[in-house]
């Protein structure tokens, strides 16, 4: 009884939010999304950076210093490894802007082309096409928040091993125990601690920097909002086959009466009578009565009898 409590409380919720809210929408708020995801990501890890960087007790110049060479260039090292922590996160803000500047112009367009048809009743963007980018946009956004946050709760340890190695500059490895007379050259330690360092820095960016750089690089690989679709026109098909629905198009008035006049426009758009409406009949439709070949083709889409309701959206819509 929960569950089926669940289900129902569920459709009715999503069915409410759908109301209304047409499968273009999904495009948008995925990017949205991801552009969220990605600049709380870049933030957090700069944050953490610039936290890890700052110490009023550690790593001043005057403790290190004057010891070996390689020791003197500390601060360089460390700047070396806040600024690749910072730059991930500034290519981070500049790959969300462009791939969702690109998803966005791209629905953009395709809609404005979708509202300029002769009929009303082309369907700018599938359902399946709208949530699949909806999804890719989701997954963008998680592959760099878990770079992000790997990044961001790593970045204490990564930049503080600098401040807390400024007393230990001039410690160098003893032969046998003797450090008097027998110790490495000044900056031997420093120096083999330094490159181990920086090389786990380094690489861990650029593993992690693979995560989010492949989630923006799949994304963009499988955005496409025309999946060209194309068939065969039915020849035996022309105008006069569609003439019994136009009484009830050209007679709605509303939201509410165009619900009560659909289900009988439903028949004639279904020509093999198989209470499904396949892509190929609605481009069909449309083509007859004065769309272009290839617009119907591109903003075809199979109905059943529930979803061919949602012209009516289309035609009145609520917002």
């Amino acid at each position: 009884m929960l569950q089926l409590g669940d289900s129902l409380v569920s459709w009715i919720a999503i069915d409410g939010f759908n109301k209304g809210f047409p499968a273009v929408n999904y495009v948008y708020y995925g990017v949205i999304t991801m552009l969220f995801m990605s600049w709380c990501s870049a933030a957090y890890v700069v944050y953490m950076t610039v936290v890890a960087g700052i110490s009023f007790t550690e790593g001043f110049y005057s403790i290190y210093a004057n010891y070996s060479a390689e020791g003197n260039l500390m601060y360089l090292y460390e700047v070396l490894a806040i600024a690749a922590l910072i730059i991930w996160g500034f290519v981070t803000i500049i790959l969300s802007l462009w791939a969702g500047s690109m998803q966005w112009k791209a629905m953009d367009d395709r809609l404005a082309e979708a509202n300029d048809n002769v009929f009303g009743m082309a369907t700018p963007l599938r359902w399946s096409t709208g949530i699949s980018h909806f999804l890719l946009s989701c997954l963008t956004g998680m592959t760099t928040m878990i770079a992000g946050v790997a990044l961001g709760e790593s970045a204490g340890k990564l930049i503080g091993y600098f401040d807390t190695y400024d007393d230990k500059t001039n410690d160098e490895a003893c032969t046998d125990g003797d450090c008097v007379n027998d110790r490495d050259t000044a900056g031997t330690g420093v120096q083999n601690d330094m490159i181990a360092h920086l090389i786990t820095v380094f690489y861990g960016i650029f593993v992690l920097n693979a995560i989010s750089l492949g989630g923006f690089i799949f994304m963009m690989s499988y955005t496409s909002l025309d999946d060209e679709f194309d068939c065969q026109i039915n020849d035996d098909i022309d105008f006069n086959s569609y003439s019994g629905a136009f009484p009830y198009i050209l007679s709605m008035t509303d939201y509410a009466d165009c619900m009560t006049k659909i289900d009988s426009i439903f028949p004639f758009v279904d020509y093999n009578n198989d209470g499904f409406i396949s892509r190929c009949e609605d481009a069909t439709f449309q083509y007859i009565n004065g769309e272009s070949r290839e617009f119907a083709m591109k903003f075809s889409s199979p109905s059943t009898k529930d979803s061919f309701r949602k012209i009516c959206e289309k035609r009145f819509p609520f917002f």
